[in-house]
């Protein structure tokens, strides 16, 4: 025969008798303690029980009432554990600092009525007091108790994350990373970045040191070569990415193919290199070009892996610094180098009545070729050997090619003059005849693009 379950006024006495609290006393539905003036801690009326929430101080033998809210009022039939943590030496609202801040209850509000009749919370600053239906004041308990789990989880696996990374420091070991994290953990962090504050780039670098992008960036590219972002997801990417990025990259390439002279003071000129570099100030034409393809030529030349500027290279005892330096996706290594737009790349040669290469180029097509030598010689640093290894087998780092970025349709020839008809001809055998070295027009590099997103299909 099941244990005849106890009235709660006796129930709750026989709990809080364990704290041995001087004065304590039950008569009939209440729980008092004995003093002048008396405190009422325990109060049944009918089905209603209210509970006044206090503690004892012993070093001044006082009873002082807890924080705001101190009363709480629920239903007969509720069971007390449900809605009160007790333990050995006090009793007080189940995850009390929660609950306040869940239903924004401020130093105010002194009663929270807790009733299966109530409809919806209802918070009260004049009457000083909220009320809450008993569902939903468990569920929020329950996500509460979750949150808080989830929060000391969390709190340990930092603890251990950064007392590994000191252990791989001192103690030079090995240690296996292990993803602790649960689904819809990466949520909060998410959440907590990715606020409505930050609208510009500057409101995030604010929060976002170098290894945080890295670290960004190989995640998101192994989210993205495993497939698990949504399709619609991915098409978004690729309609910003591809069609809109890259249609933005062409029109600024646009811009500075326009500019008519190598001199920056025009209004045009000004207008592309703020664009380009809003916090630095350019001087030189191919400066502008630089910058560029620094931050575009992986979007305009799709057969690289990777670019890489600022690449020393030891050449006749001094030290030397291509342009770039491509991984191509053929694994091999493509040295880049890049003169302007406005650069002959042709000159007539009145003797034979042909073209030839104009003395820009002709210096380019050496340096380039001095550089490729100074590769396969092997005069990198062993730490730009690792950068570049990264993408690339070693044994593809030593056979590079050249690829020379000059001129245009318009500035293939000084001033533009002479039969254009020979000058196609003619720059088409020239660079036809070249080993290990391929030219490209800035506009060539910038069509090629064009043609690219224009070859897309729309599946909208």
């Amino acid at each position: 025969m099941d244990e005849e379950k106890k009235n709660p006024v006796d129930e709750f006495f026989e709990t809080i008798s364990v704290f041995d609290w001087p004065d304590l006393k039950k008569e009939r539905n209440t729980i008092f303690i004995d003093r002048d003036p008396k405190v009422t801690i325990f109060k049944q009326q009918r089905s209603t029980i209210t509970i006044e929430l206090v503690w004892y101080d012993r070093e001044n033998d006082e009873y002082k009432m807890r924080a705001n809210p101190h009363t709480i009022i629920f239903n007969k039939s509720t069971p007390i554990s449900d809605l009160f943590y007790i333990d050995n030496r006090r009793y007080k609202l189940t995850y009390d600092g929660g609950i306040k801040e869940v239903l924004e209850l401020g130093t105010d509000i002194e009663k929270l009525d807790i009733k299966k009749s109530h409809k919806s919370i209802n918070v009260s600053k004049n009457k000083k007091e909220a009320k809450v239906p008993l569902e939903k004041f468990i569920l929020i308990r329950d996500e509460i108790a979750s949150a808080t789990k989830i929060a000391k989880s969390y709190q340990d696996s930092v603890r251990r994350h950064y007392l590994n990374e000191i252990t791989r420091k001192y103690r030079r070991k090995t240690l296996k990373r292990v993803t602790t994290f649960k689904k819809g953990e990466f949520d909060f962090l998410v959440k907590r970045f990715h606020l409505d504050t930050k609208k510009k780039s500057s409101d995030f670098e604010k929060y976002l040191g170098k290894k945080d992008i890295t670290a960004l960036q190989e995640l998101s590219r192994e989210l993205i070569r495993n497939r698990i972002f949504e399709k619609d997801f991915l098409k978004e990417l690729d309609d910003y990415f591809i069609r809109k990025k890259l249609a933005d990259i062409i029109k600024l390439g646009r811009k500075i193919l326009a500019l008519k002279s190598t001199n920056l003071k025009t209004k045009a000129a000004l207008s592309v290199i703020k664009e380009i570099s809003p916090d630095k100030t350019i001087g030189q034409l191919e400066t502008v070009w630089q910058n560029f393809f620094d931050d575009y030529l992986l979007y305009l030349i799709f057969s690289y892996k990777s670019i890489f500027s600022k690449i020393e290279l030891e050449l006749e005892g001094e030290d030397k610094t291509p342009d770039f330096i491509g991984v191509n996706h053929y694994n091999g290594l493509d040295i880049i180098e890049i003169k302007t737009h406005l650069t002959p790349a042709l000159v007539w040669d009145n003797s034979h009545k042909n073209y030839s290469f104009s003395s820009d180029l002709s210096k380019a097509i050496i340096q380039t070729t001095n550089y490729i030598d100074a590769i396969k010689e092997k005069a990198l640093s062993d730490d730009d050997v690792r950068k570049i290894t990264a993408f690339t087998d070693e044994e593809n780092l030593y056979r590079p090619r050249g690829v020379i970025i000059v001129s245009s349709k318009d500035y293939l020839v000084k001033n533009n003059r002479g039969d254009l008809t020979k000058v196609d001809r003619d720059f088409t055998k020239l660079r036809n005849s070249l080993h290990d070295i391929e030219i490209l027009t800035f506009d060539e590099v910038i069509d090629i693009a064009d043609r690219y997103t224009k070859n897309i299909v729309n599946e909208d």
